[in-house]
């Protein structure tokens, strides 16, 4: 019988904002994953009763997972909300690999109008340039332009539409 799933691989790989940290900042090991991830290019911490690590994701690199294999359970059961549309036929491959070029557009866009800080991830550097309650003045001073405030705006709210899943309701099964 063929698979008539879509190669999610391919999209996932054309992809990558969940690895970057664009979708989430932190990544939950289990007990059995920290050591191995202690070897890998990332600070393993524990927060409350939770070990893991924040994103970007040191492991992500030139567009792939240099641990992919090993990669935590975590990574592996991940599905943002663009790939679940796309298993339920709600959105061709087509669509979806349009989507994540504009996200992709528009994080270019961003980096390029934030200070150098690579491997911090983009809403802590956007949150610690600017607090959101002083943006009239940081706009008039030009300390932010308004191509790089409707950047970030637009990003978030493609974030949100297209990839980001929706956090449960109390009560809600999920």
């Amino acid at each position: 019988m063929a698979d008539d799933r879509p190669d999610e691989s391919g999209l996932c790989r054309s992809c990558g904002l969940c690895c970057q940290g664009q979708l989430h900042s932190w990544v939950e090991l289990r007990p059995d994953e920290v050591a191995l991830a202690k070897t890998w290019p990332i600070d393993v911490v524990t927060q409350g009763d939770a070990t893991g690590f924040h994103q970007p994701c040191g492991c992500f690199r030139s567009m792939r997972c240099t641990v992919y294999a090993q990669r935590p359970l975590t990574c592996a059961e991940y599905s943002c909300l663009l790939l679940r549309r796309v298993r339920e036929k709600e959105v061709t491959e087509a669509a979806a690999m349009a989507r994540v070029a504009e996200a992709r557009q528009l994080v270019e866009q961003i980096e390029g109008g934030l200070p150098a800080a690579r491997g911090q991830w983009l809403w802590r550097r956007i949150s610690e340039k600017w607090q959101f309650e002083s943006l009239q003045p940081m706009l008039a001073s030009g300390a932010l332009t308004p191509t790089l405030l409707m950047a970030i705006v637009a990003l978030d709210a493609h974030l949100q539409n297209h990839f980001r899943n929706p956090k449960p309701t109390p009560g809600s099964s999920e």
